[in-house]
Protein backbone atom coordinates (compact mmCIF):
# COMPACT_ATOMS: atom_id res chain seq x y z
CA UNK A 1 0.00 0.00 0.00
CA UNK A 2 1.80 3.70 -0.95
CA UNK A 3 -0.44 5.85 0.70
CA UNK A 4 -1.50 4.89 4.33
CA UNK A 5 -5.05 4.48 5.32
CA UNK A 6 -4.96 7.35 7.48
CA UNK A 7 -3.54 9.72 4.94
CA UNK A 8 -5.80 12.43 5.00
CA UNK A 9 -6.50 12.31 0.74
CA UNK A 10 -4.75 10.79 -2.09
CA UNK A 11 -4.86 11.84 -5.47
CA UNK A 12 -6.62 9.81 -8.10
CA UNK A 13 -4.77 7.64 -10.22
CA UNK A 14 -6.78 8.42 -13.80
CA UNK A 15 -5.63 5.45 -17.06
CA UNK A 16 -6.48 6.88 -20.12
CA UNK A 17 -5.87 5.46 -23.74
CA UNK A 18 -7.12 4.26 -26.37
CA UNK A 19 -10.13 1.51 -26.59
CA UNK A 20 -8.88 -1.90 -25.67
CA UNK A 21 -5.30 -0.04 -24.58
CA UNK A 22 -5.60 -2.51 -21.23
CA UNK A 23 -6.92 0.59 -18.94
CA UNK A 24 -9.67 -2.12 -17.19
CA UNK A 25 -6.74 -5.06 -17.20
CA UNK A 26 -4.02 -3.14 -15.81
CA UNK A 27 -6.06 -0.68 -13.71
CA UNK A 28 -7.63 -3.81 -11.55
CA UNK A 29 -4.02 -5.18 -10.22
CA UNK A 30 -2.51 -1.51 -9.86
CA UNK A 31 -5.72 -0.71 -7.47
CA UNK A 32 -4.98 -3.71 -5.24
CA UNK A 33 -1.39 -2.68 -5.25
CA UNK A 34 -2.06 0.55 -4.18
CA UNK A 35 -4.54 -0.23 -1.75
CA UNK A 36 -7.28 1.89 -3.48
CA UNK A 37 -10.38 1.36 -4.81
CA UNK A 38 -11.12 0.70 -8.51
CA UNK A 39 -13.48 2.81 -10.72
CA UNK A 40 -14.47 2.43 -14.10
CA UNK A 41 -15.93 5.02 -15.74
CA UNK A 42 -18.08 3.56 -18.00
CA UNK A 43 -19.19 1.27 -15.48
CA UNK A 44 -20.21 4.08 -13.86
CA UNK A 45 -22.04 5.82 -16.08
CA UNK A 46 -24.01 2.96 -16.79
CA UNK A 47 -24.88 2.44 -12.62
CA UNK A 48 -25.58 6.50 -12.11
CA UNK A 49 -28.12 6.62 -15.25
CA UNK A 50 -29.46 3.08 -15.53
CA UNK A 51 -29.01 2.55 -19.27
CA UNK A 52 -26.08 0.48 -21.34
CA UNK A 53 -23.97 2.72 -23.44
CA UNK A 54 -25.71 1.55 -26.79
CA UNK A 55 -28.91 2.84 -25.12
CA UNK A 56 -27.34 6.46 -24.17
CA UNK A 57 -25.92 6.63 -27.97
CA UNK A 58 -29.49 5.35 -28.96
CA UNK A 59 -31.63 7.90 -26.76
CA UNK A 60 -29.59 11.04 -27.62
CA UNK A 61 -26.65 10.28 -30.04
CA UNK A 62 -22.97 10.90 -28.84
CA UNK A 63 -23.47 14.46 -27.78
CA UNK A 64 -25.81 13.42 -25.75
CA UNK A 65 -23.38 10.24 -24.21
CA UNK A 66 -20.51 12.62 -23.82
CA UNK A 67 -22.35 15.06 -21.71
CA UNK A 68 -23.45 12.34 -19.25
CA UNK A 69 -19.45 10.90 -19.34
CA UNK A 70 -18.79 15.02 -19.09
CA UNK A 71 -20.77 14.48 -15.28
CA UNK A 72 -19.09 11.42 -14.71
CA UNK A 73 -15.73 13.07 -15.03
CA UNK A 74 -16.79 15.72 -12.47
CA UNK A 75 -17.54 12.94 -10.06
CA UNK A 76 -14.23 11.40 -10.57
CA UNK A 77 -12.51 14.60 -9.85
CA UNK A 78 -13.74 14.41 -6.15
CA UNK A 79 -12.04 10.79 -5.43
CA UNK A 80 -9.51 10.03 -3.39
CA UNK A 81 -7.78 6.59 -3.30
CA UNK A 82 -9.06 5.84 -6.34
CA UNK A 83 -7.76 4.22 -9.52
CA UNK A 84 -9.68 5.09 -12.11
CA UNK A 85 -10.10 3.51 -15.58
CA UNK A 86 -11.57 5.98 -18.29
CA UNK A 87 -13.37 5.33 -21.59
CA UNK A 88 -11.57 5.92 -24.53
CA UNK A 89 -12.83 9.20 -25.53
CA UNK A 90 -13.36 10.90 -22.48
CA UNK A 91 -9.98 12.40 -22.35
CA UNK A 92 -10.43 13.82 -25.55
CA UNK A 93 -12.44 16.26 -24.62
CA UNK A 94 -10.60 19.83 -23.35
CA UNK A 95 -13.78 20.03 -20.62
CA UNK A 96 -13.10 16.94 -19.19
CA UNK A 97 -8.98 16.32 -19.66
CA UNK A 98 -8.75 20.53 -18.01
CA UNK A 99 -10.11 18.48 -14.75
CA UNK A 100 -9.00 15.45 -15.00
CA UNK A 101 -5.15 16.46 -15.19
CA UNK A 102 -5.92 19.35 -12.40
CA UNK A 103 -6.97 16.77 -9.84
CA UNK A 104 -5.44 13.31 -10.14
CA UNK A 105 -2.37 11.55 -11.89
CA UNK A 106 -3.41 11.02 -15.23
CA UNK A 107 -1.45 7.78 -17.08
CA UNK A 108 -1.27 7.34 -20.65
CA UNK A 109 -1.21 3.72 -21.60
CA UNK A 110 0.41 3.36 -24.74
CA UNK A 111 -0.66 0.15 -26.74
CA UNK A 112 0.22 -0.50 -30.43
CA UNK A 113 -2.92 -0.12 -32.99
CA UNK A 114 -2.89 -3.52 -34.42
CA UNK A 115 -2.74 -5.00 -31.01
CA UNK A 116 -6.10 -3.08 -29.76
CA UNK A 117 -7.60 -3.85 -32.64
CA UNK A 118 -7.36 -7.33 -32.53
CA UNK A 119 -9.31 -6.86 -29.24
CA UNK A 120 -11.93 -4.69 -30.53
CA UNK A 121 -13.02 -6.98 -33.71
CA UNK A 122 -13.97 -9.03 -30.93
CA UNK A 123 -16.27 -6.76 -29.43
CA UNK A 124 -19.73 -6.06 -30.93
CA UNK A 125 -21.48 -3.71 -28.67
CA UNK A 126 -19.16 -0.88 -28.99
CA UNK A 127 -21.09 1.65 -30.83
CA UNK A 128 -17.83 3.35 -31.92
CA UNK A 129 -16.53 0.43 -33.43
CA UNK A 130 -19.59 -1.32 -35.17
CA UNK A 131 -19.93 1.76 -37.37
CA UNK A 132 -16.63 2.39 -38.10
CA UNK A 133 -14.09 0.62 -40.83
CA UNK A 134 -10.87 -0.75 -39.69
CA UNK A 135 -8.86 2.53 -41.03
CA UNK A 136 -11.03 5.02 -40.03
CA UNK A 137 -10.57 3.31 -36.55
CA UNK A 138 -6.87 4.00 -37.08
CA UNK A 139 -7.18 7.70 -38.04
CA UNK A 140 -9.34 7.48 -34.88
CA UNK A 141 -6.34 5.50 -32.66
CA UNK A 142 -3.89 8.81 -34.45
CA UNK A 143 -6.06 11.67 -33.47
CA UNK A 144 -6.12 11.01 -29.79
CA UNK A 145 -2.77 10.21 -29.58
CA UNK A 146 -2.08 13.81 -29.14
CA UNK A 147 -4.70 14.46 -26.74
CA UNK A 148 -3.90 11.89 -24.20
CA UNK A 149 -0.04 13.29 -24.38
CA UNK A 150 -1.50 16.86 -23.81
CA UNK A 151 -2.82 15.88 -20.22
CA UNK A 152 -1.00 12.67 -19.54
CA UNK A 153 1.61 13.35 -16.76
CA UNK A 154 3.51 10.37 -17.38
CA UNK A 155 3.76 7.37 -20.67
CA UNK A 156 3.27 4.27 -19.66
CA UNK A 157 4.23 1.39 -22.53
CA UNK A 158 1.84 -1.47 -22.60
CA UNK A 159 4.08 -3.64 -24.67
CA UNK A 160 4.69 -6.32 -22.13
CA UNK A 161 3.03 -8.06 -19.06
CA UNK A 162 0.52 -7.09 -17.03
CA UNK A 163 2.82 -7.00 -13.43
CA UNK A 164 5.34 -5.33 -15.76
CA UNK A 165 2.82 -2.18 -16.64
CA UNK A 166 1.52 -2.21 -12.94
CA UNK A 167 4.95 -1.61 -11.63
CA UNK A 168 5.75 1.00 -14.15
CA UNK A 169 3.02 3.32 -12.53
CA UNK A 170 3.84 1.67 -8.79
CA UNK A 171 7.11 3.88 -10.03
CA UNK A 172 5.02 6.93 -10.92
CA UNK A 173 2.74 6.78 -8.16
CA UNK A 174 5.82 5.96 -5.48
CA UNK A 175 8.02 9.42 -6.41
CA UNK A 176 4.97 12.08 -6.37
CA UNK A 177 4.43 10.08 -2.43
CA UNK A 178 7.95 10.19 -1.48
CA UNK A 179 8.17 13.73 -2.38
CA UNK A 180 5.50 14.70 -0.18
CA UNK A 181 6.19 12.23 2.78
CA UNK A 182 9.55 14.39 2.38
CA UNK A 183 7.82 18.14 2.69
CA UNK A 184 5.74 16.59 5.40
CA UNK A 185 8.75 15.18 7.37
CA UNK A 186 10.64 19.45 7.44
CA UNK A 187 7.50 20.27 8.33
CA UNK A 188 7.33 18.04 11.33
CA UNK A 189 3.41 16.98 11.12
CA UNK A 190 1.31 14.97 9.37
CA UNK A 191 0.75 15.20 5.91
CA UNK A 192 -2.42 16.75 4.72
CA UNK A 193 -2.17 16.03 1.14
CA UNK A 194 -5.43 17.80 0.55
CA UNK A 195 -4.51 20.71 2.16
CA UNK A 196 -0.90 20.85 0.34
CA UNK A 197 -2.35 20.68 -3.22
CA UNK A 198 -5.37 22.84 -2.36
CA UNK A 199 -2.57 25.88 -1.41
CA UNK A 200 -0.67 25.23 -4.46
CA UNK A 201 -3.83 24.77 -6.95
CA UNK A 202 -5.10 28.39 -5.57
CA UNK A 203 -2.00 29.20 -8.08
CA UNK A 204 -3.27 27.58 -11.11
CA UNK A 205 -1.08 24.85 -10.41
CA UNK A 206 -1.84 21.39 -11.81
CA UNK A 207 -1.28 17.93 -9.94
CA UNK A 208 1.72 17.41 -12.59
CA UNK A 209 3.15 21.10 -11.55
CA UNK A 210 2.39 20.09 -8.16
CA UNK A 211 4.55 16.31 -8.59
CA UNK A 212 6.93 18.60 -9.80
CA UNK A 213 7.52 21.43 -7.55
CA UNK A 214 7.33 18.85 -4.60
CA UNK A 215 9.74 16.64 -5.98
CA UNK A 216 12.19 19.53 -6.54
CA UNK A 217 12.06 20.79 -3.04
CA UNK A 218 12.77 17.42 -1.59
CA UNK A 219 15.59 17.53 -3.27
CA UNK A 220 16.96 20.45 -1.53
CA UNK A 221 15.86 18.62 1.85
CA UNK A 222 18.66 16.03 1.06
Amino acid sequence: MIYEKNTPAAPPVILCGFMSSGKTTIGRPLARRLGYEFVDTDELLVESYQMTIPEMFKKGGESYFRDLEHEIAKKVCSMSRAVVSTGGGMLTFARNGEILSKQGIVIYLEKDFEECYSRLALEKDRPLVKSRTKEELRQMYEERIGLYKKYADHIIKNDGTVDEAVGRIVEVVTGYVDAERSIALINKEPFDYTKWRDEYLDEGLSVRELGQKAMMYSKTLN
